[in-house]
């Protein structure tokens, strides 16, 4: 699976774009100014320009409704070539809503549209709604801060569930304050019925218990749905481990079983999901940043997936997880098995687990060493992050030592760890972390000492493998060789290093102390600089490890 990134974006922003296709080069088209009209583009669009396949209309650009029927009308009659619109935060009458629906329900090339204001609400979305049940092309539809209550989302429920909605796969109904449990049941029943919907996202909405059920029912469902992003959901059904009855982040983890269970139940003789059961293996992603879990809310998560969580990705940064909640995921990474079920049970856990902005400490950090050790090299864990954890170097050291499999580790903003948790990993470093390939200690309290005593360990392991490659001569097999690296090298595999956000990086000293280690290893890239550690190295870091 993909590393999970969470989009930083401003209101004033319009939404990403997916890629532009193949083929004749495109044009993307982004509106500016304040008065001038869209004739321009407009006239590429009645033309039928090929190369225009994206338009992006600003806020601050005049796009009123005359604006509007004119891209409506050539979309409906003359063009073909347009794939993508992004007309958000201009407001829209029903009355103009309703020429994009009837646009919507002729145009065979449009796939990803998003319009209106938060004043559309569910008098724009009631409108555009039949459009949206009769097109054949239509993929993706952004209503995030649309003011979407209840009445709107049962009738994008009702159009979900058409037979005429052959196309949409992604719906974005994220920061809709006014959507309850009513419009998400709907929405979910109408996707489950559609059977086709791979990517939904309701990020800030306040979810009931009645809601988190909903979601577990479409889990369970045979929708093929990919990705679930509940980014800084609030409500009862999931703040403080999922409401009164405890049940909210329950009924999601139910879900995620009944998803395993059918997979496995359709797969017996495992062959490679192929058909129906390849759909409900697992999620891709599952995103709960920011959902005030706190441990009773990550154990109820963890009790789903028949032993293992089916998702691919799993997001849970800042959510308010301790050592308990830490350890209960631990165990979800594993689960119970048979030798038999093994490797289709990797097939379905996770392999990406971000735990940024937490507090596991050096509990949680040995639980989801133990949980990797299991696992055993092959196990399906690649890319683990536990930055900000309060992890010390007891934490550290079990994590390097016993993660046997892990590809990618991140512990930045562990100010604990110190020259002592550095000195730890180290020695860790001799028995573990022979497959880690990056491995992030920016921001962890380390001094310039401590910074050239790990360049010294890392290039005397280089020279001493360069020594023992030279001793084997020529008659040494290339196999012979790779064993005697790995032998000698500490973190053989080690593709990146970050270690900007310390202290030590500021002194003269460890300057020199890094131009040996790249003499000694020059296919290691080394970030030290402040800028290149923290947020902007995480996605590096994590796509390191698909």
């Amino acid at each position: 699976p993909t590393a999970i990134t969470r989009p930083h974006r401003t209101r004033q922003q319009p939404p990403p774009r997916p890629p532009q296709q193949t083929g004749t080069k495109p044009t993307a088209i982004m509106a500016w100014g304040n008065t001038v009209g869209v004739a321009s583009w407009v006239d590429r669009l009645k033309r039928n320009d090929a190369t225009l396949t994206s338009v992006t209309v600003f806020r601050g650009r005049l796009f009123g409704p005359a604006q509007a029927a004119e891209v409506c009308d050539a979309l409906r009659t003359t063009n073909t070539a347009l794939t993508e619109l992004y007309a958000s935060g201009h407001p829209m009458d029903a009355a103009t809503t309703g020429l994009f629906a009837d646009m919507l329900a002729v145009n065979t090339t449009l796939r990803s549209l998003c319009v209106g204001d938060t004043e559309f609400g569910d008098a724009g979305l009631i409108a555009l709604t039949p459009g949206i049940a009769a097109s054949s092309s239509l993929e993706s539809i952004d209503l995030e801060n649309k003011g979407v209550g209840d009445d709107g989302a049962r009738a994008l429920g009702a159009a979900l569930a058409s037979k005429g909605c052959k196309a949409l796969t992604s719906v974005n109904l994220s920061r809709n304050d006014n959507l309850g449990e009513a419009g998400v049941a709907a929405v979910c029943a109408g996707a489950a019925a559609g059977g086709i919907l791979t990517t939904l996202s309701l990020a800030g909405i306040a979810l009931t218990d009645e809601g988190c059920r909903a979601l577990g029912e479409l889990l369970a469902s045979r929708c093929p749905l990919r990705r679930l992003d509940l980014t800084d959901a609030t409500g009862p059904g999931l703040v403080g481990g999922c409401g009164d009855a405890g049940t909210g982040a329950a009924h999601i983890a139910a879900g995620l079983a009944a998803r395993a269970a059918a997979f496995a139940e359709n797969n017996p003789n495992n062959n490679n999901g192929e058909g129906a059961a390849a759909a409900l293996g697992r999620l891709d992603a599952l995103v709960m940043d920011g959902v005030l879990l706190g441990d009773s809310g990550a154990v109820a998560l963890a009790g789903g997936g028949g032993g293992r969580l089916p998702v691919g990705a799993l997001s849970l940064q800042g959510c308010g997880i301790g050592m308990e909640g830490g350890a209960a995921i631990a165990r979800a990474l594993v689960g119970s098995m048979t030798a038999v079920e093994e490797e289709e049970a990797r097939r379905l856990g996770v392999e990406v687990l971000n735990l940024r902005n937490n507090k596991v400490g050096d509990a949680g950090a040995a639980a989801l060493a133990a949980a990797l050790e299991a696992a055993g090299p092959k196990g399906g864990l690649q890319v683990l992050d536990v930055g900000s954890n309060g992890v010390g170097a007891v934490g550290a050291a079990e994590l390097i030592r016993r993660a046997v499999g892990l590809q990618n580790l991140s512990l930045f903003g562990n100010e604990a760890l110190g020259d002592e948790g550095l000195a730890a990993v180290l020695e860790a470093a001799s028995h573990g972390g022979r497959a880690l390939k990056v491995l992030d200690i920016g921001g962890c309290g380390v001094e310039e000492a401590g910074l050239i005593r790990m360049c010294e360990a890392l290039s005397a392991g280089a020279a001493d493998a360069d020594t023992a490659e030279e001793d084997a001569g020529d008659e040494s097999s290339p196999a012979a060789a790779a064993a005697a690296l790995q032998l000698l090298l500490l973190f053989p595999a080690l593709e990146t290093l970050v270690v900007g956000g310390n202290p030590g990086v500021q002194g003269d000293a460890w300057e020199a102390a890094l131009g040996r280690l790249r003499e000694a290893r020059p296919w290691l890239d080394v970030a030290w600089r402040a800028a290149d550690a923290g947020d902007d190295q995480q996605q590096q870091q994590q796509s390191s490890g698909q």
